[in-house]
């Protein structure tokens, strides 16, 4: 090996120890996406509601629009109502089942859901909401289950009476 050859190793390995140390000397700092915070208690804080304000009134008028027939549920997980068969370890796939419907009215007797309630704010008019909205969707009409959206605002008893049983034909 002549001596153009062992400077182009030394070359090429100084660069591959100088990268080495600049990316490990990174590694403690906010910009590198590969570091984690440690999660702790003190990383978190009370929710002052499990609902927020819009939500709380809809949930009052909701529980006297339905009048006892169903349990309902507020802020249910998709993974409570839906368990993957296969997932073929794709996590962001499989974190779609960590979403939350605001409200499902559950059978009494079986706890099986019975009908969805969405309430569409701001939130759902970006891009993002659109996808997540359609996967929704076409999960609750697979199993038969209907998702009724309301928009945010003020309802009352007979309007959202009126509108699940139009969806489910059992009254309310």
């Amino acid at each position: 090996m002549d001596s153009k050859s062992y400077i182009g190793i030394i070359v090429i390995l100084a660069f591959v120890l100088i990268s080495k140390f600049i990316n490990n000397s990174n590694k403690g700092t906010k910009n590198n996406s590969k570091t984690f915070t440690k999660i702790t208690p003190d990383n978190f804080k009370l929710r002052p509601s499990l609902m927020n304000s819009n939500e709380r009134v809809f949930f009052g008028q909701l529980k006297l629009a339905v009048g006892g027939q169903y349990d309902i549920y507020p802020q249910v997980h998709l993974g409570a109502i839906y368990q993957p068969i296969y997932f073929g370890r794709n996590w962001a796939e499989l974190n779609k089942l960590n979403k939350k419907i605001d409200f499902v009215l559950f059978d009494k007797n079986t706890q099986s859901p019975r009908i969805a309630i969405e309430l569409d704010g701001l939130s759902h008019s970006n891009p993002k909401s659109f996808n997540r909205d359609q996967f929704i969707g076409e999960l609750f009409s697979k199993f038969n289950i209907p998702l009724v959206r309301f928009n945010n605002g003020n309802y009352s008893v007979e309007e959202i009476k009126s509108k699940l049983t139009s969806y489910f034909p059992s009254p309310l």
